[in-house]
């Protein structure tokens, strides 16, 4: 295989643009058919991605909001995670458009979660239950 630098790509991963050059690939074709399985997971995401997402356990994405927003809104179906206060859970909307599956996001170093704002902020100014006395 031959790598050629092309153009910039940007990417947001996780809120954060990332600047990367495409990198373009001289190889053989594939027939996807004879080499590629892919099977879904029970929640409607493939199960390499599913692999890679913690699942918050116990936590339930609340029905109305998803049928309100569907999630779709910068700061929609964000929730503070009572387990952890350098986390927060993000709910994706499942294949059935009703339910959804909560993701534990992790925020950035020595911030912690703001329920109020919906971000991660500095600790004086996060709602962490266990801050609060």
């Amino acid at each position: 295989m031959v790598y050629q630098q092309q153009r910039k790509v940007f990417a947001c991963v996780a809120m954060i643009i990332m600047i990367m050059n495409c990198l373009t690939i001289n190889a053989s074709l594939v027939d996807p058919k004879k080499y590629i399985e892919k099977r879904e997971a029970n929640d409607g995401h493939p199960t390499g991605h599913r692999a890679t997402r913690q699942i918050a356990s116990g936590f339930v994405c609340p029905e109305e909001d998803i049928a309100e927003t569907q999630c779709l809104g910068d700061k929609d179906c964000l929730y503070p995670n009572s387990q952890d206060c350098n986390t927060y859970i993000q709910c994706t909307v499942n294949a059935d458009q009703v339910t959804g599956t909560p993701v534990v996001m992790a925020c950035a170093a020595s911030l912690e979660w703001n329920d109020n704002t919906k971000e991660c902020d500095y600790p004086a100014n996060s709602t962490c239950p266990s801050r609060k006395k």
